[in-house]
């Protein structure tokens, strides 16, 4: 099983969230409701990632290790970024690649950033 502080991409240091994008660009786009479907996903990630690190730098400050700004922030949100990370684990590790799967993970990455407990099903 990979931790998502093995990954180091540059928009999200620390979090690794290219296998996410990835995910979502292998949404199908058979009809135009899937292919608008698969672009709101994608900007949500694109959205959240730009949050994420206005949250990271405003916590943090400026610094030159990012990915060690990243861990040091999610160590800051403790259970809430436990749960985050879980999910996005699991969804990672899942063969499937689906709009609800990958819904359910921006949306705990969203909850992360905002700081709001995640709310029932």
């Amino acid at each position: 099983m990979s931790t998502h502080q093995d990954h180091a991409p540059t928009a999200t240091p620390g979090l690794g969230l290219d296998w996410l994008r990835e995910r979502i660009l292998r949404l199908p786009r058979d009809d135009r409701w899937q292919a608008l479907a698969r672009a709101a996903l994608r900007d949500d990630l694109y959205a959240v990632r730009a949050a994420l690190t206005a949250e990271v730098l405003q916590v943090q400050g400026a610094a030159t290790d990012s990915a060690e700004q990243v861990r040091d922030w999610l160590a800051q949100a403790g259970p809430a970024a436990s749960r985050c990370l879980a999910v996005l684990d699991d969804v990672e590790n899942d063969d499937r690649t689906d709009l609800a799967t990958l819904s359910v993970a921006l949306r705990e990455i969203r909850e992360l950033v905002s700081g709001t407990p995640p709310g029932p099903g």
